[in-house]
């Protein structure tokens, strides 16, 4: 949803808003950082450009001040991918303009049950209407 047509990667369509549920957003930080994974090595395997297409497929490389509304939810104690990712991402969003929340879900992991998404939607409809972009909830 934030990726440029100058990216490369695929066709780009018109976006309306974004919504993440715990998604990396700093590859080469999982790589080479201190949030090292090591499954990120099977993600991007080894090579002379493997920093560089880790910058392509990280969200942070993107942000911009004419990016679409972006909802961010993120586990406090996720270790696949840290908190950490997310709120630099929120930041750096916040500090460009861009219309941005970030939820942190106390006790979640990487991934949510049901029960934590049910209050999740509830957050995200009421993001999407205050910028347009979703109607009323019909129960």
């Amino acid at each position: 949803g934030m990726t440029p047509k100058s990216a490369h990667l695929g066709p780009v369509s018109p976006i309306a808003a974004v919504i993440d549920g715990y998604g990396i957003t700093d590859a080469v930080e999982l790589l080479n950082g201190p949030h090292r994974q090591f499954w990120a090595d099977d993600w991007i395997p080894a090579g002379p450009e493997r920093v560089e297409v880790a910058m392509r497929v990280s969200p942070l490389t993107y942000v911009r001040h004419d990016l679409p509304p972006i909802f961010l939810a993120q586990g406090a104690d996720d270790h696949t991918v840290p908190v950490e990712q997310s709120v630099r991402l929120h930041d750096a969003l916040e500090m460009d303009g861009v219309p941005t929340e970030l939820v942190i879900v106390p006790g979640a992991k990487h991934g949510f049950n049901r029960e934590q998404w049910d209050d999740l939607d509830v957050k995200i409809f009421a993001f999407l209407k205050e910028h347009g972009i979703a109607g009323p909830l019909n129960p």
